[in-house]
This record gives structure tokens, C-alpha cells and sequence, in this order.
């Protein structure tokens, strides 16, 4: 089972962990149930996958906050 980060804007691909993690030790249980069903999806593999926002995305929101009405930001 491996961790994938995503960028949910972008879908830029920003980490892959390896080693199996637990939902608390991601810190996914933390997180709502809608921000769960919305961030996190299974696999039947039992890959995780996670959508995050990127460095780039996230520069480009401070500098136009007007960026979160569009869903894919870059295409």
C-alpha cells in the first residue's frame, strides 16, 4: 500500500510514501467526514490517495484569492 499526494488543481503529482501508514498517522481522521470524501480516496489496491494543493496553486491563490471559484485551475 503506498500514500500518493495530489495536487486537486493542478493534478501535479507531489509525493509517494512507500511504507504503510495508518488514517491517525496521516492525520486523516482529523480531518471531517466531507473533506474526507472530497480529499481521500481508496484504492482497491489499498493505495491512498490524497488531494492536497501544490506550492505553485497555492502561491497563485495568495495572488488571486478570485482562483478558488475555478475548479481546475491549470489544464
Amino acid at each position: 500500500m503506498a500514500v500518493h499526494y495530489g495536487c486537486k488543481y493542478c493534478q501535479k503529482q507531489m509525493a509517494t510514501l512507500e511504507d504503510q501508514y495508518t488514517f491517525d498517522e496521516l492525520g486523516i481522521s482529523k480531518l471531517g467526514a466531507v473533506d474526507q470524501l472530497e480529499s481521500v480516496r481508496v484504492t482497491q489496491e489499498g493505495d491512498i490517495h490524497i488531494a492536497a494543493i501544490c506550492e505553485d496553486c497555492y502561491q497563485a491563490f495568495q495572488l488571486n484569492p478570485l482562483l478558488h471559484e475555478i475548479q481546475n485551475v491549470i489544464h
